[in-house]
């Protein structure tokens, strides 16, 4: 990643939370990823220098992009689930270790790291209830990028005023609560001087927080989206993340707790 003053602290990289479990759909986001990187490999690979409005340049080329896989793998099951997806990427589809990184029962250390230094934060489950990792990229600072249906699309992802999901954060407080975990996440996570933004727990958040996408070809053409606009419309990237934060303390442990105390007041 190359830009001439570091104002800019996150890497093109894209990040995908999840355990290795078959429902996650990884090698829907190997597959998209793939389609991504060969379909713009023209712009990627053009090293042409972009000059932002803030008047600093910035540029990254394909070798510079990177899909990285990190979650838990409970049993021989999982690994040999992840020999499948380092065939389907290096053998099939011809990607190069450079661009695809597994990281396996990482530590919460590294974790956070990753939060803090990715753009995109990934999601491909089809009809997830709700998606915790969803909270947590966008508590962390992070694009997210999910899957058009499920608890995402209903509850979680606004895609702003074109917007064809029903989300209502507010509407659905009392069914999920962000945990220890999470709530670390939200504290430390990924916040750095490009990303700032002011929020507040249980603040009614209106337009985009994310993404939506379903198949490969919406996948890889919403990553190449955010991949471009991250570094060059900087204020409508800083608006979604700044919606996105607010949205994630929706679901914070001390909200939770702000609303059964007013559900419990009504029968006291």
């Amino acid at each position: 990643m190359i830009n001439d003053n570091n104002k800019i602290k996150r890497m093109p990289y894209i990040l995908s939370v999840g355990q290795f479990r078959p429902e996650k759909d990884h090698a829907l986001q190997i597959k998209a990823f793939a389609k991504c990187l060969q379909k713009f490999k023209q712009d990627f690979d053009n090293n042409t220098t972009i000059t932002t409005k803030n008047n600093y340049q910035q540029y990254f080329t394909i070798k510079d992009i990177k899909l990285i896989l990190l979650g838990g793998c409970r049993n021989q099951e999982d690994f040999e689930r992840i020999n499948y997806l380092k065939d389907l990427a290096f053998n099939k589809l011809n990607l190069k270790s450079e661009n695809l990184e597994f990281l396996m029962n990482a530590s919460f250390k590294e974790l956070l790291n990753q939060f803090g230094k990715c753009c995109i934060g990934l999601h491909t489950m089809w009809n997830e209830h709700f998606g915790i990792c969803i909270v947590e990229y966008m508590a962390s600072g992070l694009i997210t990028l999910a899957h058009n249906s499920g608890g995402p699309k209903m509850d979680i992802i606004n895609i702003g005023n074109d917007n064809n999901n029903h989300c209502n954060v507010n509407n659905n407080i009392g069914d999920h609560v962000i945990n220890n975990r999470e709530e670390s996440v939200i504290v430390g996570g990924g916040k750095d001087k490009d990303d700032e933004g002011s929020v507040s727990v249980g603040e009614s958040v209106g337009g985009r927080n994310g993404f939506l996408a379903e198949s490969e070809e919406e996948y890889a053409d919403k990553m190449y989206e955010i991949l471009k606009k991250y570094y060059v419309e900087r204020e409508e990237m800083r608006e979604i993340q700044e919606n996105a934060r607010r949205s994630a303390l929706q679901y914070s442990e001390e909200n939770f707790v702000k609303k059964v105390q007013e559900c419990l007041e009504h029968l006291l």
